[in-house]
């Protein structure tokens, strides 16, 4: 059984939760898939500190998935947070997820989730960017590390990974001074010029890093 008020309150007071007591939000397959593909609550309580600033901060959760991350981070920080994810049903169980909360928390209204292209967005409108490297699984295809890939609702390959780093590239070369990106695991590319790594921390099964555009 889901603890919610558990869940709210210690995260409220940015205090962790055990994996299995957030991800007991989901079904049983997105549950299995947490360790390899969902943020960690602690990565996503320290990930909200390193990127909301003040009251409103807009994130924007490139790659969503089930939206955990933007779930957790919304309850633990002020800032307003956007998922934007390619599979329909992530953004569908996101959307499931948030309204288990919603009737808990009116931080839930600091969240929205989208399905389909990050290109359909205006990347301008934010003021930070989350990563858990995103494209990854397009690697994985077609190696022995295929039982990580999420499912084959997408098409997955290479050629994708360079077309969507290509696109992340392009769009954080375009952002303004003072943005903020923090990166789980990398994005899969060099951040470009003009961006300085601000902080790295060492959590869970990676690095934690916050990049500033100056």
């Amino acid at each position: 059984m889901v603890r919610l008020e558990r869940i709210v309150s210690r995260l409220s007071q940015r205090v962790s939760v055990l994996e299995s007591t957030f991800d007991a939000l989901y079904p049983h397959d997105l549950y299995d898939l947490s360790r390899t593909h969902w943020t960690p609550v602690p990565v996503a309580l320290e990930a909200a500190r390193m990127l909301v600033t003040e009251p409103g901060f807009r994130v924007l959760d490139v790659g969503s998935g089930c939206g955990k991350f933007c779930l957790i981070a919304a309850l633990a920080s002020e800032g307003v947070f956007t998922g934007i994810e390619l599979r329909p049903r992530l953004d569908e169980e996101a959307r499931r997820a948030k309204g288990l909360l919603s009737g808990h928390t009116e931080a839930m209204n600091r969240v929205e989730f989208f399905c389909g292209d990050m290109q359909a967005l205006d990347w301008g409108l934010f003021d930070g960017f989350y990563f858990y490297n995103p494209f990854y699984e397009n690697l994985l295809e077609d190696t022995p590390r295929e039982r990580q890939i999420i499912d084959h609702e997408i098409e997955l390959g290479s050629g994708h990974y360079f077309d969507l780093t290509r696109v992340v590239r392009r769009k954080l070369e375009e952002a303004k001074a003072g943005t903020r990106v923090v990166s789980y695991h990398g994005i899969g590319i060099p951040l470009p010029v003009g961006w300085h790594r601000q902080e790295t921390r060492s959590i869970g099964s990676g690095d934690l890093e916050l990049w500033i555009k100056r």
